[in-house]
């Protein structure tokens, strides 16, 4: 019993804490995000926000 109410708490603390750090996104950025327009996503979004997703996808 111990076992299962210490990882309820454990996986309830990680959910918690991953939706703090979660990115927010105006509905215009969605949409850029939905559309699979590239030139349309580079307006929407700055250099910064998408910059490490290039770094991972260039190696």
């Amino acid at each position: 019993m111990k076992k299962i109410i210490s990882t309820t708490f454990v996986l309830g603390i990680s959910l918690f804490a991953n939706s703090l750090w979660a990115q927010q996104i105006s509905k215009d950025q969605m949409k850029a995000f939905q559309s699979d327009n590239v030139e349309v996503f580079k307006t929407a979004f700055s250099k910064n926000d998408y910059k490490y997703e290039q770094k991972r996808l260039a190696h």
